[in-house]
């Protein structure tokens, strides 16, 4: 029984979203998963409770940034919802293009205050559910793996230095 709620409520979002004009076209659609994308990131932080102190190996006390991730775990189902409903392999690639777009944008903005965490969040949880046996997914598996790689050149450490050490986790 709750599983036909749930598909009701993943029914009257989908509507929603398609009514709203959100997937008319690629620009809607990137301009879509940005925005929800940065509404995300910064929820994750300021939904946050405060950070506590702890002390580094210099003895210096540092201000832990604790993170809140339920807005980055939603932003994600939602993604791969839209992916069972649609073009598997675009909507995945327009998501990835926004996000990595979101990530260059938010690094180069705030420079050495920028947190990776969120974004590397977004990331691993897109892989971990792309990278699932789900018949949903196994026909396009090549072409969503490839969406990943593009994703991954494109927020090297070259051109994003903040973001290097989840880079390296997340392809290694």
């Amino acid at each position: 029984r709750s599983g036909r709620n749930g598909n009701q409520i993943y029914t009257a979002v989908l509507q929603n979203i398609t009514s709203g004009g959100f997937m008319r076209n690629d620009e809607a659609k990137e301009r879509f998963f940005r925005v929800c994308c940065e509404h995300a990131v910064n929820r994750a932080t300021s939904d946050a409770p405060a950070g506590g102190s702890v002390a580094d190996e210099d003895g210096e006390t540092e201000t832990e940034a604790p993170m809140q991730f339920a807005a980055i775990d939603s932003f994600t189902r939602l993604v791969v919802l839209l992916m069972k409903f649609a073009d598997k392999v675009q909507m995945l690639t327009r998501a990835l293009a926004a996000i990595a777009r979101e990530l260059i944008r938010d690094s180069e903005r705030k420079g050495v205050n920028f947190n990776q965490r969120p974004y590397f969040r977004i990331l691993l949880n897109l892989l971990v559910d792309v990278s699932a046996p789900d018949p949903n997914f196994e026909q396009a598996n090549f072409q969503l793996l490839s969406a990943f790689c593009n994703t991954f050149h494109t927020c090297n450490p070259l051109r994003v230095p903040n973001f290097a050490f989840a880079w390296l986790e997340l392809i290694s």
